[in-house]
Protein backbone atom coordinates (compact mmCIF):
# COMPACT_ATOMS: atom_id res chain seq x y z
CA UNK A 1 0.00 0.00 0.00
CA UNK A 2 1.36 3.38 -0.78
CA UNK A 3 2.82 5.48 2.28
CA UNK A 4 0.29 8.09 1.66
CA UNK A 5 -2.77 5.85 1.81
CA UNK A 6 -1.19 4.06 5.09
CA UNK A 7 -1.39 7.36 6.43
CA UNK A 8 -4.72 8.36 5.47
CA UNK A 9 -5.89 4.98 6.83
CA UNK A 10 -4.04 5.62 9.98
CA UNK A 11 -5.48 8.79 10.52
CA UNK A 12 -8.85 8.32 9.72
CA UNK A 13 -9.15 5.55 11.63
CA UNK A 14 -8.28 7.68 14.85
CA UNK A 15 -10.21 10.93 14.17
CA UNK A 16 -13.22 9.08 12.69
CA UNK A 17 -14.22 8.36 16.10
CA UNK A 18 -14.39 11.76 17.63
CA UNK A 19 -16.48 13.18 14.86
CA UNK A 20 -19.69 11.71 15.48
CA UNK A 21 -23.08 13.63 16.55
CA UNK A 22 -22.87 13.94 20.42
CA UNK A 23 -19.34 13.01 20.81
CA UNK A 24 -17.64 15.69 23.05
CA UNK A 25 -14.26 16.94 21.76
CA UNK A 26 -11.33 15.32 23.65
CA UNK A 27 -9.25 18.70 24.19
CA UNK A 28 -5.18 17.10 23.85
CA UNK A 29 -2.47 18.33 21.78
CA UNK A 30 -1.88 14.88 20.17
CA UNK A 31 -5.99 14.99 19.05
CA UNK A 32 -5.65 18.42 17.44
CA UNK A 33 -2.53 17.34 15.40
CA UNK A 34 -4.19 14.06 14.22
CA UNK A 35 -7.32 16.36 12.99
CA UNK A 36 -5.11 19.10 11.19
CA UNK A 37 -2.60 16.57 9.78
CA UNK A 38 -6.41 14.71 8.70
CA UNK A 39 -7.41 18.32 7.11
CA UNK A 40 -4.37 19.03 5.16
CA UNK A 41 -4.12 15.73 3.92
CA UNK A 42 -7.95 15.60 3.18
CA UNK A 43 -7.21 18.83 0.70
CA UNK A 44 -5.63 16.41 -1.85
CA UNK A 45 -8.95 14.61 -2.00
CA UNK A 46 -12.15 16.65 -1.25
CA UNK A 47 -12.94 20.62 -1.19
CA UNK A 48 -15.08 19.99 1.53
CA UNK A 49 -14.90 18.31 4.69
CA UNK A 50 -18.10 17.95 7.29
CA UNK A 51 -17.46 18.12 11.22
CA UNK A 52 -19.50 16.95 13.78
CA UNK A 53 -19.41 19.09 17.54
CA UNK A 54 -22.02 18.93 20.12
CA UNK A 55 -23.02 22.46 19.39
CA UNK A 56 -23.77 20.85 15.11
CA UNK A 57 -22.72 19.82 11.96
CA UNK A 58 -20.40 22.40 10.44
CA UNK A 59 -19.45 21.99 6.02
CA UNK A 60 -15.83 23.62 5.94
CA UNK A 61 -13.61 24.01 3.00
CA UNK A 62 -10.40 22.03 2.90
CA UNK A 63 -8.95 25.19 0.91
CA UNK A 64 -8.93 27.43 4.01
CA UNK A 65 -6.39 26.94 6.35
CA UNK A 66 -8.29 29.78 9.02
CA UNK A 67 -11.56 29.35 9.79
CA UNK A 68 -12.47 26.11 8.16
CA UNK A 69 -9.23 24.83 9.45
CA UNK A 70 -10.22 25.90 13.58
CA UNK A 71 -13.46 24.50 13.18
CA UNK A 72 -12.29 21.22 12.19
CA UNK A 73 -9.37 20.37 14.40
CA UNK A 74 -10.88 21.78 17.90
CA UNK A 75 -14.76 23.44 17.16
CA UNK A 76 -17.01 26.06 15.80
CA UNK A 77 -14.50 29.34 15.60
CA UNK A 78 -14.91 31.66 18.46
CA UNK A 79 -17.63 29.97 20.32
CA UNK A 80 -16.51 30.48 23.69
CA UNK A 81 -15.47 34.02 22.89
CA UNK A 82 -18.36 34.28 20.94
CA UNK A 83 -20.67 32.48 24.15
CA UNK A 84 -18.40 34.95 26.88
CA UNK A 85 -18.83 38.54 25.09
CA UNK A 86 -23.11 37.92 25.07
CA UNK A 87 -22.84 36.71 28.46
CA UNK A 88 -21.02 40.07 29.56
CA UNK A 89 -23.26 42.23 27.78
CA UNK A 90 -26.02 40.71 29.57
CA UNK A 91 -24.42 41.58 32.72
CA UNK A 92 -24.41 45.22 31.46
CA UNK A 93 -27.68 45.40 30.20
CA UNK A 94 -29.74 42.90 32.63
CA UNK A 95 -32.40 40.98 31.62
CA UNK A 96 -33.74 42.67 28.84
CA UNK A 97 -31.17 41.56 26.81
CA UNK A 98 -31.99 37.78 26.24
CA UNK A 99 -30.76 36.18 22.40
CA UNK A 100 -33.87 33.31 23.34
CA UNK A 101 -36.34 36.46 23.13
CA UNK A 102 -34.88 38.07 19.51
CA UNK A 103 -32.78 37.32 16.79
CA UNK A 104 -29.21 38.84 15.50
CA UNK A 105 -28.09 40.30 12.31
CA UNK A 106 -25.31 39.25 11.37
CA UNK A 107 -22.86 40.70 9.07
CA UNK A 108 -19.95 38.57 7.63
CA UNK A 109 -21.37 35.27 8.74
CA UNK A 110 -18.54 33.05 6.67
CA UNK A 111 -19.27 29.81 7.10
CA UNK A 112 -22.00 29.69 9.72
CA UNK A 113 -19.77 29.13 13.08
CA UNK A 114 -21.53 31.51 14.72
CA UNK A 115 -24.38 31.11 13.05
CA UNK A 116 -24.97 28.05 14.62
CA UNK A 117 -23.43 29.01 17.57
CA UNK A 118 -26.15 31.94 18.42
CA UNK A 119 -29.03 29.80 17.70
CA UNK A 120 -27.46 25.84 19.14
CA UNK A 121 -25.43 27.42 22.21
CA UNK A 122 -27.54 31.08 23.10
CA UNK A 123 -30.95 29.96 21.76
CA UNK A 124 -31.41 32.86 19.07
CA UNK A 125 -35.22 32.90 17.76
CA UNK A 126 -33.56 33.84 14.56
CA UNK A 127 -30.51 34.75 12.94
CA UNK A 128 -29.92 37.25 9.44
CA UNK A 129 -27.09 36.04 7.93
CA UNK A 130 -25.22 38.32 5.46
CA UNK A 131 -22.67 36.89 3.86
CA UNK A 132 -20.74 37.78 0.39
CA UNK A 133 -18.59 35.09 -0.55
CA UNK A 134 -20.30 32.61 -3.05
CA UNK A 135 -18.29 30.01 -1.67
CA UNK A 136 -18.40 31.10 1.73
CA UNK A 137 -22.52 31.40 1.30
CA UNK A 138 -22.79 27.58 0.18
CA UNK A 139 -20.86 26.34 2.73
CA UNK A 140 -23.08 28.69 5.21
CA UNK A 141 -26.41 27.02 3.07
CA UNK A 142 -24.86 23.42 3.83
CA UNK A 143 -24.59 23.86 7.77
CA UNK A 144 -28.08 25.29 7.86
CA UNK A 145 -29.77 22.47 6.12
CA UNK A 146 -27.64 19.89 7.51
CA UNK A 147 -29.18 21.23 11.02
CA UNK A 148 -32.54 21.65 10.22
CA UNK A 149 -32.22 25.37 10.86
CA UNK A 150 -33.84 26.71 7.46
CA UNK A 151 -36.54 27.85 9.87
CA UNK A 152 -34.62 29.92 11.74
CA UNK A 153 -31.71 31.38 9.66
CA UNK A 154 -32.54 33.91 6.33
CA UNK A 155 -29.00 33.83 4.44
CA UNK A 156 -28.50 36.73 1.93
CA UNK A 157 -25.55 37.00 -0.35
CA UNK A 158 -25.07 40.31 -0.07
CA UNK A 159 -22.04 42.82 1.02
CA UNK A 160 -23.45 45.31 3.68
CA UNK A 161 -22.31 48.41 3.01
CA UNK A 162 -22.48 52.57 2.61
CA UNK A 163 -24.99 52.69 -0.62
CA UNK A 164 -27.11 50.69 -3.05
CA UNK A 165 -25.15 48.84 -6.17
CA UNK A 166 -22.37 46.56 -6.29
CA UNK A 167 -18.91 46.38 -4.63
CA UNK A 168 -15.39 45.30 -5.89
CA UNK A 169 -14.73 41.89 -3.22
CA UNK A 170 -11.57 40.99 -3.28
CA UNK A 171 -10.99 37.12 -2.61
CA UNK A 172 -8.34 35.83 0.14
CA UNK A 173 -6.92 32.13 -1.71
CA UNK A 174 -6.35 30.96 1.62
CA UNK A 175 -7.80 32.63 5.04
CA UNK A 176 -11.49 32.88 3.76
CA UNK A 177 -12.66 35.06 6.22
CA UNK A 178 -10.60 37.43 5.29
CA UNK A 179 -12.37 38.55 1.62
CA UNK A 180 -12.78 42.00 1.79
CA UNK A 181 -14.90 45.06 0.07
CA UNK A 182 -12.09 46.76 -1.95
CA UNK A 183 -12.79 50.52 -1.80
CA UNK A 184 -11.39 53.22 -4.24
CA UNK A 185 -7.78 55.11 -3.25
CA UNK A 186 -7.59 52.42 -0.55
CA UNK A 187 -4.59 53.31 1.32
CA UNK A 188 -1.98 51.90 3.77
CA UNK A 189 0.40 48.78 3.54
CA UNK A 190 -0.62 45.65 1.39
CA UNK A 191 1.08 43.22 3.74
CA UNK A 192 -1.17 40.25 2.80
CA UNK A 193 -0.91 40.96 -1.24
CA UNK A 194 -4.30 42.08 -1.34
CA UNK A 195 -3.61 43.93 -4.43
CA UNK A 196 -2.58 40.31 -6.17
CA UNK A 197 -6.27 38.93 -5.61
CA UNK A 198 -8.76 37.75 -7.64
CA UNK A 199 -11.94 40.39 -7.58
CA UNK A 200 -15.22 39.50 -8.18
CA UNK A 201 -18.72 41.85 -7.91
CA UNK A 202 -21.02 41.68 -5.38
CA UNK A 203 -24.24 43.22 -4.97
CA UNK A 204 -24.53 45.82 -1.71
CA UNK A 205 -27.43 47.11 0.33
CA UNK A 206 -27.27 49.01 3.46
CA UNK A 207 -28.97 48.16 7.02
CA UNK A 208 -31.03 51.12 6.67
CA UNK A 209 -32.74 49.90 2.54
CA UNK A 210 -32.82 46.49 4.73
CA UNK A 211 -35.05 48.23 7.87
CA UNK A 212 -37.22 50.28 4.99
CA UNK A 213 -37.96 47.25 3.19
CA UNK A 214 -39.06 45.28 6.02
CA UNK A 215 -36.31 42.73 5.67
CA UNK A 216 -35.28 44.01 8.89
CA UNK A 217 -37.23 44.51 12.04
CA UNK A 218 -35.03 46.37 14.07
CA UNK A 219 -37.16 45.92 16.81
CA UNK A 220 -36.93 42.03 17.15
CA UNK A 221 -32.95 42.37 17.17
CA UNK A 222 -30.88 41.77 20.10
CA UNK A 223 -27.43 42.25 18.72
CA UNK A 224 -26.19 43.25 15.62
CA UNK A 225 -22.86 41.17 15.29
CA UNK A 226 -20.17 42.74 12.43
CA UNK A 227 -17.15 40.99 11.15
CA UNK A 228 -16.69 42.20 7.63
CA UNK A 229 -12.79 43.15 7.78
CA UNK A 230 -12.40 46.71 7.13
CA UNK A 231 -15.45 47.68 6.44
CA UNK A 232 -16.93 48.01 9.56
CA UNK A 233 -17.31 52.45 8.92
CA UNK A 234 -18.83 51.78 5.84
CA UNK A 235 -21.50 49.51 6.98
CA UNK A 236 -22.27 51.75 10.01
CA UNK A 237 -22.29 54.99 7.73
CA UNK A 238 -25.57 53.14 6.14
CA UNK A 239 -27.19 52.00 9.07
CA UNK A 240 -28.38 54.93 10.38
CA UNK A 241 -31.57 53.46 11.88
CA UNK A 242 -29.86 50.95 13.45
CA UNK A 243 -27.05 53.45 15.20
CA UNK A 244 -30.50 55.65 16.47
CA UNK A 245 -31.31 52.40 18.66
CA UNK A 246 -29.90 50.82 22.23
CA UNK A 247 -29.35 47.45 20.30
CA UNK A 248 -25.93 46.55 21.29
CA UNK A 249 -23.29 45.96 18.49
CA UNK A 250 -20.46 43.94 18.41
CA UNK A 251 -17.88 44.65 15.86
CA UNK A 252 -14.66 43.67 15.17
CA UNK A 253 -12.35 46.35 15.57
CA UNK A 254 -9.36 45.78 13.39
CA UNK A 255 -7.08 49.49 12.58
CA UNK A 256 -5.45 47.91 9.75
CA UNK A 257 -7.96 46.76 8.17
CA UNK A 258 -9.99 49.80 8.60
CA UNK A 259 -7.60 51.95 7.70
CA UNK A 260 -6.45 50.16 4.93
CA UNK A 261 -10.38 50.93 2.74
CA UNK A 262 -9.98 54.64 4.51
CA UNK A 263 -12.72 53.89 7.21
CA UNK A 264 -11.01 54.51 10.84
CA UNK A 265 -11.64 57.92 11.32
CA UNK A 266 -15.59 56.90 9.87
CA UNK A 267 -15.68 54.54 12.48
CA UNK A 268 -14.27 56.61 15.15
CA UNK A 269 -16.46 59.17 14.59
CA UNK A 270 -19.96 57.25 14.41
CA UNK A 271 -19.11 55.16 17.21
CA UNK A 272 -18.66 58.62 19.61
CA UNK A 273 -21.60 60.08 18.28
CA UNK A 274 -23.93 57.00 18.65
CA UNK A 275 -22.40 55.09 21.59
CA UNK A 276 -21.46 55.80 25.45
CA UNK A 277 -19.66 52.88 26.04
CA UNK A 278 -17.30 49.82 25.05
CA UNK A 279 -16.19 46.59 25.98
CA UNK A 280 -12.99 45.69 24.88
CA UNK A 281 -13.43 41.78 24.83
CA UNK A 282 -9.49 41.66 24.14
CA UNK A 283 -9.11 42.94 27.76
CA UNK A 284 -12.13 41.25 29.40
CA UNK A 285 -9.98 38.06 28.05
CA UNK A 286 -7.21 38.94 30.08
CA UNK A 287 -9.05 40.50 33.33
CA UNK A 288 -7.73 37.94 36.24
CA UNK A 289 -8.29 40.29 39.18
CA UNK A 290 -11.86 39.86 39.49
CA UNK A 291 -13.22 43.01 37.66
CA UNK A 292 -16.39 42.91 37.10
CA UNK A 293 -17.98 43.46 33.39
CA UNK A 294 -18.98 47.34 34.34
CA UNK A 295 -15.20 48.05 35.90
CA UNK A 296 -14.32 46.69 32.26
CA UNK A 297 -16.54 49.67 30.51
CA UNK A 298 -14.72 52.37 28.67
CA UNK A 299 -16.18 55.77 27.13
CA UNK A 300 -16.05 55.63 23.58
CA UNK A 301 -14.18 58.64 23.50
CA UNK A 302 -11.49 55.93 24.30
CA UNK A 303 -11.51 54.72 21.37
CA UNK A 304 -8.33 56.25 19.56
CA UNK A 305 -6.16 55.60 22.46
CA UNK A 306 -7.48 51.75 22.33
CA UNK A 307 -6.81 52.53 18.48
CA UNK A 308 -3.12 52.52 19.21
CA UNK A 309 -2.66 49.58 21.05
CA UNK A 310 -3.32 47.65 17.72
CA UNK A 311 -0.75 48.57 15.13
CA UNK A 312 0.17 45.81 13.53
CA UNK A 313 -1.56 43.97 10.78
CA UNK A 314 -2.71 41.10 13.44
CA UNK A 315 -3.79 42.91 15.88
CA UNK A 316 -7.45 42.50 16.22
CA UNK A 317 -10.07 42.41 18.89
CA UNK A 318 -13.44 42.59 19.46
CA UNK A 319 -15.78 45.46 20.80
CA UNK A 320 -19.51 45.84 21.80
CA UNK A 321 -20.73 48.81 21.53
CA UNK A 322 -23.57 50.18 24.20
CA UNK A 323 -25.45 52.56 24.86
CA UNK A 324 -25.93 53.34 28.19
CA UNK A 325 -26.74 57.00 28.75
Amino acid sequence: MPKVHRLARRILSEVGHYVRPGVEPRSSVRLAWRREAFFRLAAGFTPTLEAVWPSGRFFVSTSDTVVSLATFVSGPFELEENVRTCEMIRDVLGVGFDLTQGEVLEAGANIGTGTLTFITALGAQRVHAFEPAPDNMRLLRQTVAANGLEDRVVTSQVALSNALGSVAFELSPQAWGDHRVRVEGQRGADEFGESLREVIEIPAVTIDSLVADGTIDLGKIQVAWIDIQGHEGALLEGARALLETDIPVVVEFWPYGLKRANGLDKFLALVQDHYSHVLNMHDAQLATNGQSTKQLLQPTSALATISERYPGRNDLTNLALLSLD
